[in-house]
């Protein structure tokens, strides 16, 4: 129902500000006369139009103050002819307004534009803002679905929710963005450390513990004699001369032998001919079985009476050819024990063998290797490489050169000389930095020993993970380029519309942690189209 005192109202402030509009659902009218509120001219004042309806009660309280206060200066100003203009209907939200008690004041009506429509092309308006909900993680696809996946922060894409990146710890390796990155590289034999890393060491068993494979128990028959986890349970105990039943029980030999390890027991192979007939090892196969009366042919089979034992079996006389020393049938000849006549006998050579040949020593060396003299004796020499027999027996090289092809040549940079060998200080285990640094169940990487965990590798003086790193991509030195990964050590670019940021594909436009470019946190804010807000 329209009130009349309000129009009045509206109308002498029109007045006073030179015009009024009026937005209304009703009809135009034209009003003429003067307010019907007592004055000096009540008697000239025509009746009320009877056209209006009165109001439905009379105000009271603050509502009949503010219209005390507002009639009485209405009253001043002379009748006006106010006439109302069609105005077309405009959806205007009725809101409950609560009277108040207002102070004298001129307040001049504003016109207000709805701009709800107003966002950017692409955008909607979602709890007052702008948004674009194909990529903001907090309005995905539709105002108000907030983007929530497990173990990782949340990222919008074509208005679906996905993953910006992993939390520390996690992966995502079923490619499943729905589950999150479902996967702790903490602790899963299958994902040790990174995607598809199984966690298997040889001849034992294993569990995955902070991301590492950590060995927990040698299959029976194997030891971890090196203690190195990433290779496992390496040794055989049951088989191995150097660690036969336990790590470090190496099995001892002598004369005519070989060590061999048998279920964990040590053990001899004797040299063809020869035999361990007092079952001592360090004396090792002490018995010739071709010559010895006592055991000839086999250990324990005594040649009796007259005989004597040739070529292993017993026999009553020497044969044509062989000479009798001391019992023993002989060819001066040939026979390095009694080289050219009874009991002269070849000494022995170092890494070859005793030869007599026509009745004269002379050593039989292999690899075309030289007999030379030398302060342990008599012994089989590489002279192309001997410093101190560098070419020819006796030839020493000068100090702080080595031989090479039998000649005396310094070293070329950076190998350096130690113990007579040219040797790079940058990657020798022996001689790691320096001659005669060893490292002691450690790699030597840029000069430095380095024990690196399990899965990483030793690369130009640091421990990396090839699975992984930018700069060591599958191999030492392997360079990805700039858009590139390193996944599973391979080099890997990123699809169209992102960049690698910390060996990660990322969308700069959306990513919290790398907003605009790489390293470029957000903080508490979001990132929108490459900027914090």
């Amino acid at each position: 129902m329209f009130d009349l005192r309000a129009s009045c109202i509206l109308i002498a402030l029109g007045a006073l500000s030179g015009g009024c509009s009026v937005l209304s659902d009703f009809a135009s009218f034209t009003v003429t006369g003067r307010d019907a509120t007592a004055g000096p001219d009540d008697a000239e004042r025509p009746a009320p139009d009877t056209g209006f309806a009165p109001d439905v009660a009379p105000d009271v309280g603050s509502d009949a103050g503010f219209d005390a206060g507002f009639d009485a200066p209405l009253d001043a100003f002379a009748d006006t002819v106010v006439t109302d203009t069609v105005v077309t209907d405009t959806v205007v939200t009725d809101t409950v307004v609560t009277d108040t008690v207002v102070t004298d004041t001129v307040v001049t009506d504003t016109i207000v534009t709805d701009t709800a429509s107003q966002c950017p092309t692409g955008e909607q308006r979602c709890a007052g803002q702008c948004i674009n909900v194909q990529t903001s993680p907090q309005h995905c696809g539709a105002c108000g679905n907030r983007c929530a996946v497990a173990n990782a922060a949340p990222a919008c894409a074509a208005g679906a929710c996905t993953i910006s990146v992993c939390n520390p710890g996690f992966e995502n390796c079923d490619g499943d963005p729905r589950n999150g990155c479902e996967t702790d590289i903490n602790t899963s034999d299958g994902n040790c450390g990174g995607c598809g890393v199984t966690c298997a060491l040889q001849s034992a068993s294993s569990r995955c513990e902070g991301g590492q494979c950590r060995l927990t128990q040698c299959n029976s028959g194997f030891r971890d004699c090196d203690q190195i986890a990433r290779n496992g349970c390496e040794i055989s105990v049951l088989s191995n001369v150097n660690h036969c039943a336990r790590c470090g029980n190496a099995c001892a030999s002598g004369p005519n032998s070989a060590p061999v390890c048998n279920g964990g027991a040590c053990a001899l192979t004797c040299a063809q001919n020869f035999g361990d007939c007092n079952a001592r090892s360090e004396d090792g196969c002490e018995v010739n079985l071709l010559t010895s009366a006592s055991h000839c042919g086999r250990c324990g089979n005594s040649c009796g009476g007259n005989q004597r034992c040739s070529n292993g079996s017993c026999v009553s006389a020497c044969s044509t050819g062989e000479t009798d020393c001391n019992g023993v049938c002989a060819n001066l000849a040939s026979n390095p024990d009694h080289c050219g006549a009874c009991g002269r006998a070849c000494p022995e050579v170092q890494n070859g063998t005793r030869n007599c040949s026509s009745g004269v020593c002379a050593p039989r060396c292999t690899n075309d290797q030289t007999a030379c003299q030398t302060t342990g004796g008599l012994a089989c020499v590489d002279t192309a490489r001997d410093p101190n027999h560098c070419g020819r027996c006796d030839a020493r090289c000068p100090s702080g050169q080595v031989c090479a092809n039998g000649t005396c040549q310094s070293c070329n940079a950076p190998n350096i000389v130690c113990n007579q060998t040219c040797v790079d200080p940058r990657s020798d285990n022996i001689n790691c930095g320096a001659c005669g640094t060893v490292c002691n169940r450690a790699t030597c990487s840029a000069g430095v020993c380095l024990q690196c965990t399990t899965f990483a590798t030793a690369c130009n003086g640091r421990c990396v993970n090839l699975l992984e790193d930018h700069a060591n991509c599958g191999v030492c030195g392997r360079q990805c380029s700039f858009n590139q990964i390193c996944a599973t050590g391979t080099c890997t670019g990123c699809r169209t519309g992102l960049i690698a940021c910390n060996n990660t594909c990322v969308d700069t436009t959306t990513d919290n942690a790398n907003c605009g470019r790489c390293g470029r946190v957000c903080g508490g804010l979001q990132c929108i189209r490459s900027q914090c807000v």
